[in-house]
């Protein structure tokens, strides 16, 4: 018995040193190196040349790795040490040993921008180039995606692939545009790269580009002659993901190289209702003197102003109805009322959307309003016409959701604005039956001070 519990503390400790390794970067069954190959691998993490050189001389093996299954030369070409790669090259250092991340030192390099380094690798093993990651990433994709300009200069000179794509579907011109690295886009886009090249998922390099705010990026994209229309299957554009951003200069690039103002996506939504919805002010300003149509629904009836209230952009409300925007339709007002935005809602009534305007289940803003218990929505709704008996396609009413949810003091509003308490849902339920049922004795008190008896339910 003890033995075997001994055998299990020793095999738990194993797992656990195993896991600690891995967390840091090691691989727990590679072996430790030898004191002579550790001489070599901190001369070359020192940028030591002289200190490689006798190393090697002594016998360390170039190929040596440790923990983390690095050589020296990673270590030197990680870290820009020219000399000390120099050494270890001539020595037969192999260029693409990878590590434990699957990162070989041409990819170290690219990823620290170290051209002088690279060019002694590329050099000595051209076929490097075409070595990828485990994620399919190129040593021109890690150095497109640092934005190492110089180094993916000496890659393209000496032929690696300016199209590859990594498992993402990424080129390393999507990943250097998606960094804002105009620089490197530049570059690429002068080697040929495919600008219109799509992810896995059918985003273009633009839109991915634009969404992010990289103005510099977008405007060499642009130069190149991108199609700036082109959209994902559900019909989104880069104008669209650039207006959700908020992305002034890469909206105003794309109005001006011809850019469809007023597309819409499956759904019908258009960039300005992208900008309304985050309150973009000064994108929505710069789409409506492009002449974006204001007054344009999504295909379920929602107007740019309903976008707009959907997150209390108060001002920009106000600026898009007077550019013609349509009133915003029932659901604006629900979901206003639901959170308790008061003046969302009132702004939305002096703009004429319906008070009695019901979402797709039938909702009205005053129903939504009474399960959520905000009193000064609720009673601002009923002084403006809110039908308190309004029923939703459950037969739901205002009462008996607040009765449902244990608010009392909406209870108290409604029956005192002449809620009839006699209503019942599709079930047969009243809001005394739901009161009742969810224990809400407050509620269930201000009832029997109408009636000293609960109605029965059907049977």
């Amino acid at each position: 018995m003890q033995a075997a519990s001994a055998s299990r503390l020793l095999v738990a400790l194993v797992v656990c040193g195993m896991a600690a390794a891995a967390q840091a970067g090691q691989d727990p069954a590679q072996p430790a190196p030898r004191p002579l190959d550790a001489r070599l691998l901190q001369a070359a993490q020192a940028g030591d040349a002289a200190a490689t050189r006798e190393a090697l001389a002594a016998g360390a093996d170039a190929a040596a790795t440790d923990e983390s299954g690095s050589t020296a030369l990673t270590y030197a070409a990680a870290r820009g040490h020219a000399a000390v790669a120099e050494e270890l090259l001539a020595a037969g250092a192999a260029v693409d040993a990878a590590d434990i991340l699957g990162l070989t030192p041409l990819m170290h390099t690219a990823t620290g921008g170290h051209a002088s380094v690279a060019e002694l690798l590329v050099e000595a093993v051209p076929g490097a180039l075409g070595t990828a990651d485990r994620g399919g990433r190129t040593a021109l994709a890690h150095a497109a995606f640092s934005g190492a300009a110089a180094v993916a200069a000496v890659l393209l000179e000496a032929g690696a692939a300016v199209d590859a794509q990594d498992d993402s579907g990424l080129t390393p011109l999507a990943l250097a545009a998606g960094q804002g690295y105009a620089d490197v886009v530049r570059l690429l886009v002068a080697a040929g790269a495919d600008v219109n090249a799509e992810d896995g998922e059918g985003v273009t390099i633009l839109m991915a580009t634009a969404s992010a705010d990289h103005g510099e990026a977008v405007e060499a994209l642009v130069a190149s002659g991108v199609d700036v229309n082109a959209a994902t299957a559900n019909g989104s554009t880069a104008l669209m993901g650039a207006a959700f951003g908020g992305s002034q200069r890469s909206v105003e690039l794309l109005l001006a190289n011809g850019a469809e103002v007023d597309a819409g996506d499956s759904d019908g939504r258009t960039a300005l209702m992208a900008a309304a919805l985050n309150g973009h002010a000064e994108v929505a300003a710069a789409l409506l003197r492009a002449g974006a149509d204001a007054a344009r629904t999504d295909n379920y009836g929602g107007s740019v102003v309903s976008y707009a209230s959907a997150n209390g952009h108060l001002d920009l409300m106000e600026t898009l109805a007077g550019a013609g925007a349509a009133p915003a339709g029932g659901d604006a007002l629900v979901y206003a009322a639901r959170d308790g935005h008061v003046e969302v809602v009132r702004t939305l009534l002096r703009q004429g959307a319906d008070v009695n305007g019901r979402d797709a289940a039938g909702v009205t803003a005053l129903i939504a309003t009474a399960a959520s218990g905000s009193l000064g929505t609720l009673r601002f709704l009923l002084d403006n016409g809110a039908d308190v008996d309004a029923a939703d396609s459950q037969g739901r009413t205002a009462l008996i959701e607040a009765a449902t949810a244990g608010q009392v003091a909406a209870v108290r509003v409604l029956l005192e604005a002449g809620a009839d308490l006699d209503i019942r849902d599709e079930d047969g339920r009243t809001a005394w039956t739901y009161a009742a049922m969810a224990n809400h004795y407050g509620v269930v008190r201000l009832f029997q001070e109408l009636r000293p008896r609960q109605p029965p339910d059907p049977q």
